[in-house]
């Protein structure tokens, strides 16, 4: 069982690793500058943690159990369907404007996306990899992939879920497919979010000001259309 120390070792390394990460993404991140900034030895990161790749996914699943709380507990809720949208989707912008570096990295990063693989879930309910160019990737390489997909791919859950209730309540027009929607949607807002934060510097409060006006645009379209005459 661990002690107080050995939890003050670890989410010191763990502070040290969020830092590094989101300054150099994880190929250039190294444990040595991480070991530096958290101020202890090598030995201790590779106890408390194995290696570098374990300690990433380390840092954000943790990150990732709070936001799925958060995100449940808005799908779940007795709100309106328009109402859990909006609040889901604050979440998740405040979420990702906090950590954008560190979702960019698991998202381009992490799955492979930067060097051309692509993870799909199969019909069986398993990961499966592929590469749309160059060599395929190595067995290590597809069990890494393979669990950080798996992570993005349990945020979407919960949007899911308000969608699917969205299309029983008859909010969402004939035809329209509530997972590829929610998962569109949910796509959308990030890079959104990614831009915002990265190339234009907006701050978290800023972007969940004008975030109302792009979820409605998202659910209600921008075009005003002229009725058609036959």
């Amino acid at each position: 069982m661990e002690g107080v120390a050995d939890n003050s070792r670890k989410a010191r390394i763990l502070q040290a690793a969020e830092e590094v990460f989101s300054k150099r993404g994880y190929t250039q991140a190294t444990l040595d500058e991480i070991i530096k900034v958290a101020d202890t030895g090598k030995g201790t990161v590779y106890k408390y943690f194995g290696n570098k790749e374990n300690l990433f996914y380390t840092l954000v699943e943790g990150k990732q159990k709070v936001l799925m709380q958060d995100l449940w507990k808005v799908a779940r809720s007795t709100a309106t369907i328009e109402a859990k949208i909006t609040e889901f989707m604050e979440i998740w912008v405040r979420f990702l404007m906090t950590n954008t570096i560190l979702w960019q990295v698991m998202m381009f990063e992490m799955t492979g996306g930067n060097r051309g693989f692509t993870c799909v879930l199969g019909l069986n309910g398993e990961v499966e990899i592929k590469a749309l160019w160059g060599v395929q990737p190595t067995k290590a390489e597809r069990a890494a992939m393979s669990r950080y997909f798996s992570l993005l791919r349990d945020e979407t859950a919960p949007f899911e879920h308000i969608f699917l209730e969205a299309q029983k309540e008859n909010f969402l027009k004939s035809g329209i497919n509530p997972i590829d929607a929610s998962r569109n949607m949910m796509f959308s807002v990030a890079m959104v979010a990614f831009h915002w934060k990265g190339a234009e510097g907006r701050d978290v409060e800023e972007c969940c000001a004008n975030l109302r006006e792009m979820t409605n645009h998202m659910l209600y379209g921008v075009a005003e259309k002229a009725e058609t005459k036959k």
